[in-house]
């Protein structure tokens, strides 16, 4: 996780960073959350 964020923010032109960053939280949020919702599935069966 931290070497993809430095990659992201290495290559990443300086306007579109906070953007990038952005949609780069998103994602791992959804991630996150998808994650818990597929165990408590599997815990609940």
């Amino acid at each position: 996780m931290p070497i993809r964020a430095t990659l992201v923010q290495r290559y990443t032109p300086d306007e579109l960073r906070g953007r990038v960053n952005a949609v780069n939280q998103v994602f791992i949020g959804a991630s996150n959350e998808l994650g818990g919702f597929r165990a408590g599935t599997v815990a609940a069966l």
